[in-house]
């Protein structure tokens, strides 16, 4: 799991994001106030550093740093991928 953490982090870093606001309950939409665009940037960092497809009703469930960090692990593990 920090492999994904560590990934997480550096996309998070690519996208302009200061390191006093990214912490687990970071909320993207409301405190970092990601617009379609930002939203867009971030699936496809997630998509292509993690080699995975993020289908649309998915979206919901990447809220957070931290749901997005569950999301991605259980993605990764059940590829047999990151963990």
């Amino acid at each position: 799991m920090r492999r994904i953490k560590l990934k997480l982090y550096r996309i998070l870093r690519n996208l302009g994001l200061e390191r006093s606001h990214i912490n687990l309950f970071t909320i993207f939409n409301e405190e970092l106030r990601f617009d379609e665009f930002d939203e867009t940037c971030y699936l496809y960092y997630l998509e292509s550093n993690f080699s995975i497809s993020i289908p649309e009703k998915d979206l919901p469930r990447l809220r957070t740093i931290e749901n997005t960090i569950d999301y991605l692990h259980k993605r990764t593990c059940n590829y047999g991928g990151l963990n």
